[in-house]
């Protein structure tokens, strides 16, 4: 079984460029609930949890490879309403 590593996001993002995808696929599972994203072909060698729903997994050069979101319908639910509650605040430059 992959090994799980805790990492600081912040700290991850600085340390490597990101890239465009070459073949996403996206795939749900009803059953379970669960959204999987495969951004690139490869085994999986490690996993970064993101969230206690989401998990980042990584190939052996420490690439992301997928991303699982376990919960799906509710993550895209409570995502998507917030970005629509954010559109609607009335936003204001500093100098206002």
């Amino acid at each position: 079984m992959p090994e799980t590593v805790y990492l600081d996001l912040e700290t991850t993002a600085s340390m490597r460029e990101v890239g465009p995808m070459k073949d996403p696929r996206l795939f749900y599972f009803d059953h379970e609930d669960i959204l999987h994203l495969v951004c690139a072909e490869g085994e999986e060698a490690n996993s970064i949890e993101l969230s206690p729903t989401i998990t980042a997994e990584l190939n052996a050069h420490g690439e992301v490879i997928g991303i699982e979101v376990l919960h799906a319908s509710t993550f895209v639910r409570d995502t998507l309403l917030a970005l629509a509650q954010a559109h609607q605040l009335p936003l204001r430059t500093a100098s206002e």
